[in-house]
């Protein structure tokens, strides 16, 4: 039986690391305002524990619609996120 790891996340470029630390951490505060755990949170998006708490963290690229999945649980728009990055 063989299984099927996902590709491992492209490490970060130097100049985007301020913007993915700065979305990760809007996007945590958004978590705690809530009081969800990261498990429940990862759940919810449809990813990996792992691969949301890196997300928080700023330490992985990730998809666009994977931000949108987030934004529309906490009933927020992109255009509303953005302007408080």
């Amino acid at each position: 039986m063989s299984s099927t790891k996902s590709p491992r996340p492209k490490i970060i470029a130097p100049q985007h690391q301020p913007l993915m630390n700065e979305i990760g951490n809007r996007i945590k505060t958004l978590r705690l305002e809530k009081e969800k755990g990261l498990i429940e949170m990862a759940n919810e998006i449809g990813i990996s524990r792992n691969e949301y708490s890196h997300l928080e963290q700023g330490k992985i690229y990730f998809k666009f619609s994977t931000l949108l999945r987030i934004l529309d649980y906490y009933e927020i728009s992109f255009t509303d996120f953005i302007k408080g990055l």
